[in-house]
């Protein structure tokens, strides 16, 4: 505008004398001053409307202490109120249509402030006499109270009689059915002012048609036509003076095209009369300039310069949405902009809302789709288009979601300083993207002290969300407590204040720790209940509260309740995982199998769900199945991963096909050359090959690519181990350990290599290790087990194996190796009934039939030969079955047989020194004494010192007739184990037999305390006795004598028989 025409800010510059306070134009309406930032909890916050016709909420100014400005042109008496406004086409407003055909009066001093504007009816429509209407004002969102009702309804195709509707601006709306037409009419979308019909030629005001008469709230009328005002200043916000609202008081005079407002504002002053002659003046001045061309009213955009129009888009005004701070009604409020960006395009305030909206589901409540949405929106948008913080503050979420943050800062660093509360709540989210923890809790503290109360909710949120994403977890639980604390209805803050509480969790919390936790989940779940969507919302809670069963220990109940979340997530891959992940560490194999296949339903081609299942088969010992089970996932992959192929050579491995495995093993090294597990299995194979050369190549080749990896120090463990150097495996097992404390089978391995240096107490520690990451593992128990049985704690280990089995029922090795346990104790009836069971789930088991055979070795050879040839034709060349058969063999008196059998044994595994003992027997039997002794000789070399063989030895040379020798046996077993009662008993019987009665009493006496079930022994006992007369005591430990069977017993029943004679 030239510098000599006078425009519509200088006019009101120019009345400002007559004022208390300046006037204050509206945000377009030329270089507007800062003003102070609205409150938002004021009356006078300007509220946008949502549907097809613009609403402002004007403040109440009875209420304000103000009187009602009518608009120029026509008068108002004492005690009436307009009915409705002016209805003329701004457009074709001129100053005789604004102020009447008479020239204005001469004020008087005692004027009122109605005289000021004449008596003519703006609108045409009858004054309401007598007492004053009350004027009524809309204080809440209309779109939100729809968003309440069904706005499915409202939405749809009119499919009854419907009605366009003409505003006030003469704008055509529509069509709407009747009941669309009361809903807007109930929510104050509609104030009844409006023009309805049906054919679009034939008009009659909405508050007069008998359909909708009795829906119109008649004191409503003067509302009609009122349009909210823009939620963006539109002045560049690089310029020196930042725009800020103003707090107005806005009478609409009418609608130009396009949806502009010609508006008059002023303050609050507290003398109204003087402010009416202002405005009458003003209204003049603004003619006149209008008159001379100076100024222009009814256009938009492109309108004549300086002329006191704002665009406005009825989707603009956001402030108090976002207030609101609800999920539910953002996400409801962005997706009806969608759908008025779509019928609208050049709407481009809405779409910057829309951005604003997509920002605050994006950055604050996290929702992924979100960011996607943004840059699309915000990529039709340019600086040229439209300018204001809105639009600033939508590009810089963008930048944030696109990860560029010094761009992000560059837009909203301009309103900072002026503490803009929605730049400092973006800048919170921008310093958390830097892990700036001080930067986030100062710009709270900024945002905190520039808003009202009634806006700390939501920086609080913002707080919370920022120092969640910055780790900062203390300040964000505190953050999230703050929320819950002004609104205890935000089911979101609720959830949040849980989940950061549950990440400062210890590994094994107590009680204490848990319970805050549950409560504040229990609240997030009763606000949920007041949502209209509340499926993500329900998923979240249930699984953190599934969580906390699982710190409990509590599997089961945790899988129930996860499950409770599925009901709302039911396609959600990652809950469907953790509740099959929580289900297996609840030792409910058939469960997470069935939760693993359900999440290959809902994707097929998910690497967790595949691999979940193979570990399934592979902790079942269901080998082959897992095998054709995991080829046939594969398989129906386009592109399988370098995972999903290792697993399937997991198992096919573990199934005994060691040709394919090595061939899928290879494979995965196709797919990912640096796939360290598939190249420590193909060591494995090497060293089962006894490779050792080409195992090493492999172990050297992984612990190239990843030499921390745990699975290279594990690989070198099983090599070491292979080489019977356990000093080493140790501590390759534990270097694994350092590596991966997480990974169970690192603990487990080193337990094993501990077990076999002899250390329990050590190797029971680390399977005790390897059971707390993996609390029912059952083949951890097993392991535990044999420590324990090993530390000669028995039925400890026994219980345990009873748990695994518990755990793992349908697992044959576990009843075998209970039933081991068993047989050591003397249990053998117990272990014959788990043995049956063994075998009524794997009859090809060949331990089932070995441990059967050697229940029935001594009571029963040739039955125990039964099961033991099973056992050798499902086993071959097995030396502890060949050593079994040896055994029945002699104790069936075959002793030829025996002697075979053993040799195969021995040929199998010359290390046996068990082989050899029983061997020298048999060779001991047939008089073969010097090949007896050989066999004992190799077996001491093999144990060292035992008692056991120096007593072995013994009976050689007493079944030789060489007594000396066999006491100096006898005598070095005692040496090395006092207790040994054998020894002491043939001592004894030895004794007695040469004589030396005295000796022998010692040699007895030790037998008889340590032994009484020892027959030598007893008999020796009863010699000593009757050889001092003491008939009644040597008869009794003849009775225990012959109760043993042995070559004793001929000699003690003879002994028996004749005392009784002389009874």
């Amino acid at each position: 505008m030239s510098d000599e025409k006078n425009t519509g800010d200088d006019l009101l510059a120019d009345l400002s004398a007559l004022m208390d306070e300046e006037l204050i134009p509206l945000p377009g309406a030329g270089d507007a001053a800062p003003a102070s930032t609205p409150d938002p909890s004021s009356d006078e916050t300007i509220l946008s409307d949502v549907d097809d016709i613009p609403v402002i909420a004007l403040p109440s100014l009875e209420d304000d202490g103000m009187d009602i400005v009518a608009l120029p042109g026509g008068s108002v008496e004492a005690d009436t109120v307009l009915t409705e406004p002016a209805a003329a086409e701004a457009g074709n407003l001129g100053f005789d249509d604004l102020f009447g055909d008479e020239e204005p009066a001469a004020v008087e001093e005692s004027a009122s402030f109605d005289d000021l504007f004449g008596d003519e009816d703006v609108a045409g429509v009858d004054l309401v006499a007598e007492a004053p209407v009350e004027r009524s004002v809309v204080t809440e969102d209309p779109l939100l109270d729809i968003l309440d009702g069904d706005l499915d309804e409202f939405l749809a195709e009119p499919a009854e009689e419907s009605y366009s509707v003409r505003t006030s601006g003469g704008d055509i709306l529509g069509p709407y059915t009747a009941s669309q037409i009361e809903n807007m009419l109930s929510s104050g979308m509609l104030l009844g002012a409006e023009e309805v019909s049906t054919d679009d030629e034939n008009w009659s005001i909405l508050a007069q048609h008998p359909a909708f008469a009795g829906q119109v709230d008649q004191t409503q009328l003067i509302e009609a036509g009122a349009m909210d005002a823009p939620a963006f200043p539109m002045v560049d916000p690089t310029e020196e003076n930042l725009p800020e609202l103003a707090e107005v008081a806005a009478q609409a005079a009418g609608m130009g095209e396009g949806g502009a407002v010609i508006a008059q504002v002023r303050r609050k002053g507290p003398d109204l009369r003087v402010i009416g002659v202002g405005l009458s003046l003003v209204g003049l001045l603004v003619g006149a300039a209008w008159w001379m061309g100076w100024i222009s009213f009814g256009t938009t955009g492109a309108g004549g310069e300086g002329a006191i129009t704002v665009q406005v888009s009825k989707f603009a005004s956001i402030d108090d949405i976002l207030k609101k701070d609800s999920l539910d009604a953002t996400s409801r409020r962005a997706g009806v902009l969608e759908n008025e960006t779509k019928q609208n395009p050049q709407d481009l305030e809405s779409k910057v809302s829309l951005a604003r909206l997509y920002c605050e589901l994006a950055l604050r409540f996290g929702k992924p789709m979100a960011r996607t949405k943004l840059k699309r929106t915000i990529a039709g948008l340019s600086a040229d288009q439209i300018r204001g913080n809105a639009y600033d503050f939508a590009r810089s979420c963008n930048a944030m979601v696109e990860n560029q943050l010094p761009q992000a800062a560059k837009y909203i660093s301009p309103y900072l300083g002026a503490k803009d509360v929605e730049a400092l709540n973006l800048a919170m989210l921008l310093a958390a993207e830097e892990k700036k923890v001080d930067e986030i809790q100062r710009n709270l503290d900024l945002a905190l002290g520039a808003s009202g109360e009634d806006y700390h909710a939501r920086l609080w949120f913002t707080a919370a969300r920022s120092f969640e994403r910055a780790k900062a977890l203390e300040e964000s639980k505190e953050a999230f407590v703050n929320v819950t604390d002004r609104d205890s209805t935000r089911a979101d803050a609720w959830l949040g204040q849980a989940r950061v509480a549950m990440d400062l969790l210890d590994e094994a919390p107590d009680e204490d720790q848990l319970e805050p936790i549950e409560r504040a989940l229990q609240e997030a779940e009763k606000a949920i209940d007041a949502l209209r969507s509340k499926k993500a919302w329900a998923g979240q809670i249930y699984r953190f509260m599934g969580e906390l069963q699982v710190y409990r220990s509590d599997y089961a109940e945790a899988a129930r309740i996860m499950e409770k979340g599925l009901t709302y997530l039911s396609k959600d891959t990652e809950l469907i995982a953790r509740v099959a992940h929580v289900l297996r560490l609840g030792g409910d194999f058939d469960g997470a199998k069935q939760t693993w296949e359900r999440l290959l339903e809902v994707d097929p081609g998910n690497e967790s769900g595949i691999v979940g299942i193979a570990d399934i088969y592979i902790q079942t010992a269901k080998y082959e199945a897992g095998a054709t089970r995991l080829a046939a996932l594969v398989a129906s992959q386009k592109n399988p991963t370098a995972s999903m192929i290792f697993w399937e050579a997991e198992l096919t491995w573990f199934m005994g096909n060691k040709k394919t495995a090595k061939s899928l093993y290879q494979k995965v090294l196709k797919v990912d050359t640096s796939y360290v597990r598939a190249i420590v299995a193909l060591g494995r194979i090497d060293l089962e090959e006894n490779n050792i050369d080409t195992a090493t190549k492999r172990l050297k080749m992984a612990e190239t690519v990843d030499p921390k990896n745990a699975w290279v120090f594990i690989g070198w463990g099983d090599y070491y181990k292979s080489q019977k150097n356990f000093e080493m495996a140790e501590k390759s097992y534990r270097e694994a350990v350092r590596a991966d404390p997480d990974e169970p089978r690192a603990h487990y391995l080193l337990a094993k290599a501990l077990l076999l240096q002899g250390r329990r107490k050590e190797a029971l520690k680390s399977i005790d290790q390897s059971l707390l990451i993996e609390e029912r593992n059952p083949k951890f128990m097993v392991e535990r087990a044999r420590v324990l049985d090993s530390m000669e704690r028995h039925s400890e280990a026994i219980n345990l194996m009873k748990r695994a089995i518990r755990v793992m029922p349908n697992e044959d090795k576990f009843y075998v190796q209970l039933s081991d346990f068993l047989i050591e104790r003397g249990n053998i009836g117990e272990a014959r009934n788990h043995l049956q069971t063994a075998a009524g789930l794997d009859r090809e088991n060949a331990e089932v039939h070995f441990l059967l055979g050697k229940t029935y070795v001594r009571e029963d050879p040739e039955k125990a030969l039964g099961y033991l040839q099973t056992a050798d034709q499902l086993r071959p060349k097995h030396s502890r079955t060949l050593l079994l058969m040896g055994e029945s063999h002699y104790r069936a008196n075959r002793l030829l047989d025996a002697v075979d059998r053993l040799s195969e044994s021995i040929g199998v595994d010359s290390g046996d020194s068990d082989a050899r003992e029983w061997r020298a027997r048999a060779y001991r039997d047939q008089g073969q004494f010097r090949e007896a002794l050989l066999d004992l000789d190799q077996a001491l070399r093999i144990r060292g010192d035992e008692a056991r063989l120096f007593y072995q030895r013994g009976e050689i040379y007493r079944h030789w007739a060489k007594n000396r020798d066999a006491l100096k046996e006898y005598k070095k077993g005692i040496k090395v184990d006092r207790k040994y009662a054998p020894a002491h008993c043939r001592s004894a019987e030895i004794y007695v037999d040469g004589g030396k009665l005295k000796r022998a009493w010692k040699f007895a006496q030790r037998c008889v305390k340590l032994d009484k079930t020892n027959g030598p022994g007893q008999l020796a006992m009863a010699m000593l006795y009757k050889d001092r007369g003491n008939y009644e005591k040597a008869r009794d430990h003849l009775k225990q004598s012959v109760k043993v069977q042995g070559d004793h017993y001929e000699r003690a029943q003879d002994e028996l028989e004749t005392l009784n004679r002389f009874k």
